[in-house]
């Protein structure tokens, strides 16, 4: 991973180093021939300019984040972005990176706890043009390490698994079709809940066009995805088909128990979580009104439906028909 980050300054630093030696050929042979070269120097010299103001702040951009924001609007404008978009932008990256990198984790009970509160969401950084944010998630363990030491050490399985999740968001653009989401996104992102977890984030970045943006290219530095344009018409799709009805390929019906803590109501999603034997399953019930959720928040819960597993049989995304208190014994926390 170090050496795909240092690719991109390295490249600007080596652009830097030919013009140079440009700018000091030109001297060179003015000065000897007396040729007037004036002309030809301060264009080098602006060129260099331009790759240490505007070029490597976004160079170093890519080198650091897992995801890169790129904002076009009014409300970007090339060095006078609004405090107040910056903010509301920054604020809606953290949630839903957060809950993308999440959707990944497996880990059960206390493991699953421990590995939330862990992760970290890091604004690496803003750059012009018309603006690009920068946005990286690791572990507060590993940043509390020095930070010689810290670079020396590999990522865990559950980070990499994050970091793994998070890198799908640009490719969820390109399943956007005119009316619906084509089904072969199943394929392309085989875990049901980082599949839907990515459709969800998609939706909520997708600009709606009142905040004085009209598009967000969406790339992940290091991966191998293209990256995306969103904008209102891929915000419009996704509302009216992966955020109504999930995504899903092969499921079956069960009913499972576990713990309900906090509901997104705007997407009508909830994480059961301590199920026995499986852990969390990420859960969408279409109609669950603010009412019923607030009174179900922090309790036992039973829930039934229609679920899609992974390949070891463990549901891992359910569209659930009913839901109802459940006091859980304390044997199965």
């Amino acid at each position: 991973r170090d050496r795909i980050m240092d690719t991109a300054v390295n490249h600007l630093h080596h652009r830097a180093t030919l013009l140079l030696q440009q700018i000091a050929m030109a001297m060179q042979a003015q000065s000897s021939q007396g040729v007037d070269m004036s002309g030809f120097i301060a264009g080098y010299q602006r060129k260099l300019q331009e790759v240490y103001s505007e070029e490597l702040p976004l160079a170093i951009l890519r080198d650091t984040s897992d995801i890169i924001l790129h904002v076009e609007g009014p409300a970007a404008r090339h060095h006078a972005a609004g405090s107040g978009m910056v903010a509301w932008l920054c604020g809606e990256a953290e949630k839903r990176i957060r809950q993308l990198g999440m959707s990944a984790i497996k880990t059960n009970g206390s493991s699953a706890e421990s590995a939330e509160s862990d992760l970290r969401v890091l604004l690496n950084g803003l750059a012009p043009g018309s603006l690009y944010l920068g946005f990286s998630v690791d572990s507060a363990q590993r940043m509390a390490v020095q930070q010689q030491d810290a670079l020396a050490l590999p990522d865990g399985d559950v980070m990499a698994s994050i970091r793994g999740a998070v890198r799908t968001l640009p490719l969820v653009q390109q399943f956007v079709e005119d009316e619906s989401i084509n089904p072969a996104i199943s394929e392309a992102i085989a875990d049901a809940q980082v599949r839907d977890a990515s459709l969800m984030a998609a939706y909520h970045l997708s600009p709606t066009g009142r905040r004085g943006i009209h598009t967000i290219e969406i790339s992940a530095p290091g991966s191998r995805q293209i990256p995306a344009a969103f904008t209102n018409r891929e915000r419009v799709v996704l509302r009216e088909s992966a955020l109504r009805t999930p995504v899903m390929r092969a499921v079956a019906s069960g009913t499972f128990v576990g713990e309900l803590r906090e509901v997104d109501l705007d997407a009508k999603r909830f994480h059961l979580r301590n199920v026995p034997g499986i852990g969390g399953i990420r859960c969408v019930l279409g109609n669950l009104n603010a009412d019923t959720a607030r009174k179900l928040i922090g309790h036992g819960v039973r829930v039934s439906g229609e679920y899609e597993a992974d390949a070891d049989g463990k549901p891992r995304l359910m569209r659930v028909q009913t839901v109802e208190p459940y006091q859980i014994q304390k044997s199965l926390q």
